[in-house]
Protein backbone atom coordinates (compact mmCIF):
# COMPACT_ATOMS: atom_id res chain seq x y z
CA UNK A 1 0.00 0.00 0.00
CA UNK A 2 0.92 3.34 -0.44
CA UNK A 3 2.06 5.91 2.60
CA UNK A 4 -1.67 7.45 1.58
CA UNK A 5 -3.49 4.59 1.58
CA UNK A 6 -1.45 3.33 5.09
CA UNK A 7 -1.99 6.69 6.80
CA UNK A 8 -5.63 6.81 6.11
CA UNK A 9 -6.05 3.30 7.26
CA UNK A 10 -4.28 4.28 10.65
CA UNK A 11 -6.42 7.51 10.72
CA UNK A 12 -9.73 5.20 10.65
CA UNK A 13 -8.39 3.23 12.95
CA UNK A 14 -7.22 4.94 15.29
CA UNK A 15 -10.72 6.71 15.67
CA UNK A 16 -12.61 4.10 15.40
CA UNK A 17 -9.58 2.89 19.07
CA UNK A 18 -10.47 6.24 20.51
CA UNK A 19 -14.70 6.43 20.10
CA UNK A 20 -14.41 2.10 21.55
CA UNK A 21 -12.53 3.61 24.57
CA UNK A 22 -14.77 5.99 25.07
CA UNK A 23 -17.79 4.15 24.89
CA UNK A 24 -18.96 6.85 21.82
CA UNK A 25 -19.75 6.13 18.13
CA UNK A 26 -18.60 8.96 15.09
CA UNK A 27 -21.59 10.83 14.22
CA UNK A 28 -22.23 12.22 10.98
CA UNK A 29 -22.72 16.67 10.40
CA UNK A 30 -26.24 16.34 10.12
CA UNK A 31 -29.42 13.93 9.98
CA UNK A 32 -29.21 12.40 6.75
CA UNK A 33 -33.04 11.38 5.81
CA UNK A 34 -34.48 8.83 3.95
CA UNK A 35 -38.10 8.24 3.43
CA UNK A 36 -38.97 5.11 5.04
CA UNK A 37 -41.21 3.89 1.41
CA UNK A 38 -37.74 3.36 -0.08
CA UNK A 39 -37.44 -0.02 2.55
CA UNK A 40 -40.37 -1.41 1.29
CA UNK A 41 -41.08 -0.07 -2.20
CA UNK A 42 -40.61 -3.26 -4.61
CA UNK A 43 -39.85 -0.90 -7.62
CA UNK A 44 -37.27 1.31 -6.06
CA UNK A 45 -35.78 -2.40 -4.94
CA UNK A 46 -36.22 -3.36 -8.73
CA UNK A 47 -34.37 -0.09 -9.86
CA UNK A 48 -31.30 -0.69 -7.28
CA UNK A 49 -30.97 -3.98 -8.35
CA UNK A 50 -30.87 -2.69 -12.50
CA UNK A 51 -28.61 0.17 -11.59
CA UNK A 52 -26.15 -0.74 -8.46
CA UNK A 53 -26.30 -4.73 -7.99
CA UNK A 54 -26.04 -5.59 -11.17
CA UNK A 55 -23.44 -2.54 -12.58
CA UNK A 56 -20.78 -2.73 -9.76
CA UNK A 57 -18.83 -4.96 -8.57
CA UNK A 58 -19.87 -7.30 -5.16
CA UNK A 59 -18.08 -9.23 -3.03
CA UNK A 60 -19.69 -13.04 -3.44
CA UNK A 61 -17.23 -15.35 -1.50
CA UNK A 62 -14.16 -15.11 0.44
CA UNK A 63 -11.06 -16.95 -0.85
CA UNK A 64 -10.58 -19.42 2.11
CA UNK A 65 -14.18 -20.62 0.89
CA UNK A 66 -12.57 -22.22 -2.33
CA UNK A 67 -9.41 -23.06 -1.23
CA UNK A 68 -9.07 -25.73 -3.73
CA UNK A 69 -9.76 -27.17 -7.67
CA UNK A 70 -13.84 -27.74 -7.48
CA UNK A 71 -14.70 -26.02 -4.49
CA UNK A 72 -17.85 -24.38 -4.76
CA UNK A 73 -20.30 -21.81 -2.83
CA UNK A 74 -23.56 -21.23 -3.53
CA UNK A 75 -25.64 -17.57 -3.06
CA UNK A 76 -28.07 -15.43 -3.92
CA UNK A 77 -27.58 -11.51 -4.39
CA UNK A 78 -30.48 -9.40 -5.23
CA UNK A 79 -32.68 -12.20 -6.74
CA UNK A 80 -29.61 -13.60 -8.60
CA UNK A 81 -28.39 -17.08 -7.79
CA UNK A 82 -24.64 -16.90 -8.02
CA UNK A 83 -22.32 -20.19 -7.83
CA UNK A 84 -18.47 -19.26 -7.29
CA UNK A 85 -15.76 -22.03 -8.23
CA UNK A 86 -12.34 -22.23 -8.12
CA UNK A 87 -11.45 -24.43 -11.22
CA UNK A 88 -8.11 -26.76 -11.67
CA UNK A 89 -5.98 -23.59 -12.96
CA UNK A 90 -6.43 -22.25 -9.53
CA UNK A 91 -8.97 -19.12 -10.89
CA UNK A 92 -11.84 -18.33 -9.18
CA UNK A 93 -15.08 -17.83 -10.94
CA UNK A 94 -18.59 -16.80 -10.68
CA UNK A 95 -21.59 -17.83 -12.51
CA UNK A 96 -25.13 -17.61 -12.83
CA UNK A 97 -25.64 -20.23 -10.80
CA UNK A 98 -28.83 -21.77 -13.30
CA UNK A 99 -28.80 -24.58 -15.82
CA UNK A 100 -29.04 -23.27 -19.15
CA UNK A 101 -31.30 -25.89 -20.51
CA UNK A 102 -34.54 -25.52 -18.30
CA UNK A 103 -33.07 -23.30 -15.60
CA UNK A 104 -32.81 -25.41 -12.42
CA UNK A 105 -30.61 -24.13 -9.78
CA UNK A 106 -27.35 -26.18 -9.99
CA UNK A 107 -25.67 -26.16 -6.68
CA UNK A 108 -27.68 -25.46 -3.32
CA UNK A 109 -24.59 -26.08 -0.67
CA UNK A 110 -21.31 -25.82 -0.77
CA UNK A 111 -19.21 -28.69 -2.04
CA UNK A 112 -16.25 -29.84 -3.94
CA UNK A 113 -16.01 -31.40 -7.28
CA UNK A 114 -14.97 -30.69 -10.98
CA UNK A 115 -18.28 -31.50 -12.50
CA UNK A 116 -21.67 -29.37 -11.38
CA UNK A 117 -24.55 -32.12 -12.35
CA UNK A 118 -28.39 -30.38 -12.72
CA UNK A 119 -30.62 -32.16 -10.72
CA UNK A 120 -33.74 -31.60 -12.97
CA UNK A 121 -32.19 -33.62 -16.54
CA UNK A 122 -28.84 -34.44 -14.89
CA UNK A 123 -26.35 -31.74 -17.33
CA UNK A 124 -23.47 -31.80 -16.63
CA UNK A 125 -21.25 -28.85 -15.96
CA UNK A 126 -17.37 -28.71 -15.81
CA UNK A 127 -15.41 -26.08 -13.51
CA UNK A 128 -14.87 -23.07 -16.15
CA UNK A 129 -18.67 -23.58 -16.67
CA UNK A 130 -18.37 -25.61 -19.96
CA UNK A 131 -21.21 -27.88 -20.92
CA UNK A 132 -19.51 -31.21 -20.83
CA UNK A 133 -22.62 -34.19 -20.35
CA UNK A 134 -25.82 -34.49 -21.47
CA UNK A 135 -27.10 -37.81 -20.68
CA UNK A 136 -29.42 -39.63 -23.34
CA UNK A 137 -28.18 -36.74 -25.26
CA UNK A 138 -30.77 -38.41 -28.37
CA UNK A 139 -33.53 -37.27 -26.66
CA UNK A 140 -32.75 -33.83 -26.48
CA UNK A 141 -32.21 -33.50 -30.34
CA UNK A 142 -29.15 -31.29 -31.68
CA UNK A 143 -27.07 -29.41 -29.30
CA UNK A 144 -25.81 -26.28 -31.76
CA UNK A 145 -25.71 -23.39 -29.22
CA UNK A 146 -22.83 -23.04 -26.33
CA UNK A 147 -24.99 -23.81 -23.56
CA UNK A 148 -22.35 -23.00 -21.52
CA UNK A 149 -23.41 -21.47 -17.81
CA UNK A 150 -23.16 -17.50 -17.56
CA UNK A 151 -20.01 -16.03 -16.36
CA UNK A 152 -20.19 -13.17 -14.51
CA UNK A 153 -16.68 -10.42 -14.72
CA UNK A 154 -14.02 -11.90 -11.40
CA UNK A 155 -11.47 -10.47 -9.62
CA UNK A 156 -9.43 -12.11 -6.56
CA UNK A 157 -8.28 -9.86 -4.64
CA UNK A 158 -6.85 -9.27 -0.77
CA UNK A 159 -8.59 -12.84 0.01
CA UNK A 160 -12.07 -11.52 -1.57
CA UNK A 161 -13.64 -12.47 -4.68
CA UNK A 162 -15.55 -10.17 -6.14
CA UNK A 163 -17.63 -10.36 -9.16
CA UNK A 164 -20.10 -7.93 -11.24
CA UNK A 165 -23.60 -9.48 -12.05
CA UNK A 166 -24.28 -9.52 -15.69
CA UNK A 167 -22.19 -11.21 -18.17
CA UNK A 168 -22.06 -8.29 -20.84
CA UNK A 169 -20.03 -6.11 -18.47
CA UNK A 170 -17.03 -4.89 -19.68
CA UNK A 171 -16.61 -2.43 -16.03
CA UNK A 172 -13.08 -2.73 -15.06
CA UNK A 173 -12.99 -4.17 -11.25
CA UNK A 174 -9.76 -3.13 -10.50
CA UNK A 175 -10.09 0.46 -11.60
CA UNK A 176 -13.46 0.69 -9.31
CA UNK A 177 -11.82 -1.15 -6.16
CA UNK A 178 -8.69 1.87 -6.67
CA UNK A 179 -6.72 2.70 -3.66
CA UNK A 180 -8.99 0.18 -1.71
CA UNK A 181 -7.64 -2.46 -3.17
CA UNK A 182 -4.29 -1.89 -0.96
CA UNK A 183 -6.22 -1.53 2.12
CA UNK A 184 -7.85 -5.00 1.75
CA UNK A 185 -4.32 -6.69 1.23
CA UNK A 186 -3.42 -5.20 4.99
CA UNK A 187 -6.60 -6.96 6.55
CA UNK A 188 -4.99 -10.57 5.64
CA UNK A 189 -8.12 -12.35 4.33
Amino acid sequence: PTDTSRRLLLEVARNLRDHAAADTVPVADQIVEVPASRYVDPDYYEREKQLIFRRVPIMVAASCEIKKAGDHVSLEVAGIPVLVMRGRDGVARAFLNVCTHRGAIIAKEPGSSLRLKCPYHGWNFDEKGALVGVPCRQEFGEITADLSLKQFPVLECGGLIWAILDPGSKADINAFLGDFAPLLEEFGF
